[in-house]
C-alpha cells in the first residue's frame, strides 16, 4: 500500500515529469493541436455571412484596392488582408486557402503559450496543463478555422508576451527592448489589438527602468518605443483616422463599451466576463468555478514572490477595460479572444494555489486531479465536436443540390441574409443563363421586400442561410404554406424550398 501511495507523491511525479525534455511535451501538445484544430479546419465548411463579407473583398479586389475602405462595412488590418490575398494567389480563392493563416496562427499560439508559461512558472507540469487547457475550448478550435483576424490577434499577443518576459524582463537584455520594438512595429499592421499589449507592456517596463535608473537601458527602451509608436502613427493616419466605417462599428459594438454609471458597469462587467469565461472553457455551467479560480489565481501569484511577475498579465486586461469605458475599443465577444490565454494562466494558477494549500506530499497529484476534473467538461465537448465539426451556415450543399435538380426555367430567390455567401459561390454552381433574384433586405424596406417577392411567379428555389433579418424570415415561412411545396433540402444552418407560385 505504501508503495502504491508513493507513486502519487510529489517526489515520484516530479521526478518522472521533470525527467522528460520539455521539447517532448511540447511536441505532443503540438501534435494534439494539429489533430484538434485540423479536424475542424479540414471539415471545410462553407463561408458563413461574416466570413463571406471578407472573402468577397479579397476575391474581388487587387492589392491596391484593398488599401481602400472595404465593402460590407468590414474593418480588417491591412497586413492580414495582404497575407490573405497572397494565400488566395498561391492556393486559389477557396476556404482552405483563406483559412490557412488563422489555422497556422493557432498552432503558433500553442507553441508560444507553452514557452511563455514554462518561463513564467519554471514548472513543466503547469506549462503542460495550461497549454492543454488552451487546446480544448471549442471556441479556440472554431476561430482557428474562421476567416477573421482574431486568431492572429491571439497569436500576436502571445508573441509579444513571450519576447517581453523571455528577452527583456527575465534577462534584463537591453537589445531585447529594441527587438521588441521591431516585432511590435511589424505586428501593428496585422492586428488591431497589438497596440493594447504594446502600450501595457511598455508602461510596465518603463516604470521598471525608471526604478532602476539605468540610462543605457532607457536609451534602448526609448528606441524600441519610437519604433512601434512611429509604426502605429503611420497606420493610424492612413487606415484609422476618419475611417468611414467607424460610426457603424461603434454602433454595432455599442454593447462592448463599459457604462460609466457604477450600477450599470457592474451588470456590464458580469455579462462581459461571463462571455469571456465561456470562450475560455466552452461550458456554461463552469463559468462560476472559472471565475472563482481566476480570482484565486490572482491571489496565488500575488503572494508568491517568485511568481509575482505574472500579475503583469493583468495590465492588458485592465487597459482594454479602460479603452472600453472611454468608448475607444469594445471589450466584447471575439474582440477579446486574445485575452483567453491570460485568463487560462490565472485559472490554472488558481488550481495550483488550491493544491498547495493542502501542505501535503501529494500537491502535484492534487493539482493534476483538480485540473482533470475542471477541464473534463471541455474535453467532452471537444470530443463531440471532433466527431461532429461545427458547420455553421453550410450553404454549399444547398447550392449544389439546387444546381443538380433545377430546371432551365426555375427561378433562384436568394434571401438577403444569404446574399454574401451566395455571391462568393455563385460562379461555382450557376451561370449567366440562370435567373437569380437577390432579395431586398426586409430590415431596410419591408414593403419593398414584400412587393418584390409577390411579383415573382413560377417554380422558385428559395435559399436561406443567415436567418436574418427575422421579419423577412417569418413572412416567407408563413407564405410557404400558401403555395405547393415541391422539394426541400436542409443542411446545417442553411436550407432551400422549391415552391410553385402561380
Amino acid at each position: 500500500m505504501k508503495k502504491l501511495i508513493y507513486f502519487f507523491s510529489d517526489k515520484y511525479l516530479l521526478d518522472k515529469i521533470n525527467g522528460v525534455s520539455s521539447n517532448i511535451y511540447l511536441s505532443i501538445l503540438m501534435l494534439l493541436s494539429i489533430a484538434i484544430r485540423g479536424r475542424q479546419y479540414l471539415a471545410n465548411r462553407s463561408f458563413w455571412l461574416d466570413e463571406a463579407f471578407l472573402a468577397n473583398n479579397i476575391k474581388d479586389r487587387d492589392y491596391m484596392q484593398l488599401l481602400q475602405p472595404l465593402d460590407y462595412s468590414q474593418v480588417v488590418p491591412i497586413g492580414f488582408l495582404y497575407i490573405e490575398k497572397l494565400m488566395s494567389n498561391i492556393f486559389g480563392v477557396n476556404e482552405l486557402a483563406l483559412r490557412l493563416v488563422p489555422f497556422l496562427c493557432s498552432l503558433m499560439a500553442t507553441f508560444f503559450l507553452f514557452k511563455l508559461v514554462e518561463n513564467l512558472t519554471k514548472k513543466k507540469v503547469e506549462a503542460i496543463l495550461t497549454t492543454f487547457a488552451f487546446l480544448v475550448p471549442i471556441s479556440m478550435t472554431y476561430f482557428a478555422s474562421e476567416l477573421k483576424q482574431y486568431m492572429l490577434d491571439l497569436c500576436a499577443g502571445l508573441v509579444l508576451f513571450y519576447f517581453y518576459f523571455v528577452h527583456i524582463r527575465n534577462k534584463s537584455n537591453n537589445s531585447g527592448s529594441l527587438f521588441f520594438g521591431i516585432v511590435g512595429a511589424v505586428l501593428i499592421w496585422f492586428s488591431n489589438v497589438v497596440i493594447i499589449v504594446l502600450v501595457a507592456l511598455t508602461l510596465v517596463e518603463g516604470i521598471s527602468i525608471v526604478k532602476r535608473s539605468n540610462l543605457k537601458s532607457f536609451s534602448y527602451f526609448l528606441a524600441g518605443l519610437l519604433l512601434w509608436s512611429s509604426s502605429f502613427l503611420l497606420y493610424y493616419i492612413y487606415f484609422i483616422k476618419n475611417h468611414p466605417h467607424t460610426a457603424g462599428m461603434q454602433a454595432y459594438w455599442a454593447h462592448g463599451f463599459m457604462p460609466l454609471k457604477f450600477s450599470d458597469s457592474l451588470i456590464w462587467l458580469q455579462k462581459s466576463f461571463d462571455s469571456i469565461f465561456r470562450n475560455t472553457i466552452s461550458y456554461y455551467e463552469m463559468t462560476i468555478p472559472a471565475l472563482f479560480l481566476f480570482i484565486v489565481g490572482i491571489i496565488g501569484v500575488g503572494v508568491q514572490k517568485q511568481k509575482r511577475q505574472i500579475l503583469i498579465l493583468l495590465v492588458p486586461i485592465l487597459m482594454h477595460l479602460l479603452l472600453s469605458a472611454l468608448k475607444l475599443y469594445p471589450f466584447s465577444d471575439r474582440l477579446v479572444l486574445y485575452l483567453v490565454p491570460l485568463f487560462l494562466i490565472f485559472i490554472i494558477e488558481g488550481l495550483v494555489f488550491i493544491s498547495q494549500i493542502t501542505r501535503s506530499n501529494y500537491k502535484t497529484f492534487t493539482f493534476i486531479l483538480l485540473s482533470g476534473l475542471f477541464l473534463g467538461f471541455s474535453v467532452l465537448r471537444t470530443k463531440h465536436y471532433f466527431i461532429h465539426p461545427i458547420m455553421k451556415e453550410d450553404i454549399k450543399p444547398v447550392l449544389a443540390y439546387i444546381s443538380k435538380n433545377k430546371k432551365d426555367d426555375d427561378i433562384v430567390y436568394v434571401y438577403s441574409g444569404s446574399m454574401a455567401p451566395f455571391k462568393f459561390y455563385r460562379e461555382m454552381y450557376f451561370d449567366d443563363s440562370d435567373e437569380i433574384i437577390i432579395g431586398v433586405s426586409s430590415g431596410d424596406n419591408f414593403k419593398k421586400f414584400v412587393n418584390q417577392f409577390e411579383n415573382i411567379h413560377g417554380r422558385i428555389w428559395i435559399i436561406f442561410s443567415h436567418m436574418n433579418p427575422p421579419q423577412g424570415i417569418q413572412y416567407l415561412e408563413e407564405k410557404l404554406s400558401e403555395y405547393e411545396q415541391l422539394d426541400t433540402y436542409i443542411t446545417d444552418g442553411a436550407k432551400t424550398y422549391l415552391i410553385s407560385k402561380p
